[in-house]
């Protein structure tokens, strides 16, 4: 565009005061932070300027011809032409940052596979609730879970069949909990769940229901229906050392022959009867 306006113009109209123009909005066009690509853009447009400035060539004939009237006209219309171009390239930019920028924040918080919260969410989640309980005594527990013997499918069927599983568990305990709780895959085979607003008796139902469901569930992959079950240690978050006390409580589950939920409180892993 400024090639076009300084070849049929010149510089005797004031075309090369756009570099300027350049040089005022380079701020919103580079990020701040990028300070030596915010050197390089701004040195160009001044040289740029300066180059014209210093040697100055009049416009050509056929734009001499037209008239002073119709060439400041012309100038003003390719000025606001160039406001208005301008003006949507930055719309574009920031609209376009903050959809990468929204992008790259999901890509850091979303496990791959299952589409969960990884554990970077879990333990973010996990801190403000921590910080509203202190604040407002709001409770909320955590249950831990592990699927059961889940290196025997990946032996047996494949890391693909296990792929299919860790997916299929994912919807399952969507599906059995609440939208304002929150579940994510922190490992392997192992997930948490932040029940909110949930007293441990409240929160045992939830996970004794979320284990009758998945063990009443087939799923199906490589081909075949798997029988899956989970081994759950479930908690209410009071202090600090939580999750060590519902660790311990997943490993009694596990321990005592899995397809069972554990509880902990004040600092005791005690069994839930309720074990298949």
């Amino acid at each position: 565009m400024l090639a076009g306006i300084l070849g049929g113009q010149g510089t005797q109209i004031g075309g090369h005061y756009y570099f300027l123009l350049f040089f005022l909005t380079a701020p919103l066009v580079v990020p701040t932070h990028d300070k030596r690509g915010m050197a390089i853009v701004c040195a160009i447009c001044v040289s740029w300027f300066c180059l014209f400035e210093l040697h100055p060539w009049p416009s050509s004939i056929a734009v001499q011809a037209l008239g002073p009237a119709t060439i400041k006209l012309l100038y003003l219309s390719v000025l606001l032409s160039g406001s208005v171009v301008l003006f949507v390239a930055l719309l574009a930019g920031e609209y376009f940052s903050e959809l990468l920028e929204r992008r790259i924040q999901q890509m850091a918080s979303t496990d791959e596979l299952t589409g969960l919260g990884n554990r970077r969410v879990f333990y973010q989640v996990l801190a403000q609730w921590q910080a509203a309980y202190h604040c407002e005594q709001r409770p909320f527990c955590v249950a831990m879970l592990d699927i059961d013997h889940f290196k025997n499918i990946n032996d047996t069927y494949g890391h693909e069949a296990g792929d299919q599983v860790l997916r299929a568990l994912s919807m399952l305990l969507r599906q059995g909990v609440s939208q304002e709780d929150v579940v994510c895959r922190i490992g392997g085979e192992e997930f948490a769940v932040l029940l909110a607003g949930h007293t441990l008796e409240q929160a045992r139902m939830v996970c004794e229901a979320l284990r009758q469901r998945i063990a009443a569930t087939p799923i199906r992959a490589a081909g075949t229906q798997l029988q899956v079950t989970v081994s759950l240690g479930v908690g209410q978050c009071k202090g600090p050392d939580c999750l060590a006390g519902i660790d311990r409580a997943l490993y009694a589950a596990k321990h005592a022959g899995r397809n069972a939920v554990h509880l902990h409180q004040a600092g005791v892993a005690e069994p839930n009867q309720a074990q298949v």
